[in-house]
């Protein structure tokens, strides 16, 4: 369990298991907790990642337009560029 400083907001996120990464995205009414059944099987052969976006689970809301696409994109942009989690 970790937070990264994204975009101007605290985003909590979970990395499970090792190998490529899986990042996981919620809908709207949701939050990281919503794959819970899946994450054992998903974690034993990925690195899974799991983010609580703007406003959503233990990540909380700011003032202004929600940038729901621009976070995810920094989230697997960090991913992907140190193919480790956000820091």
């Amino acid at each position: 369990m970790s937070y990264a400083d994204v975009n101007g907001i605290n985003l909590y996120y979970e990395i499970r298991g090792t190998g490529r990464p899986l990042v996981l995205m919620h809908g709207g009414l949701g939050n990281g907790e919503m794959f819970g059944p899946n994450l054992d099987t998903l974690a034993a052969e990925r690195q899974v990642v799991l983010p609580d976006l703007q406003g959503h689970g233990r990540t909380a809301d700011i003032e202004g337009i929600t940038q729901s696409g621009r976070d995810q994109n920094e989230i697997v942009s960090r991913i992907v560029a140190n193919d480790d989690h956000p820091t």
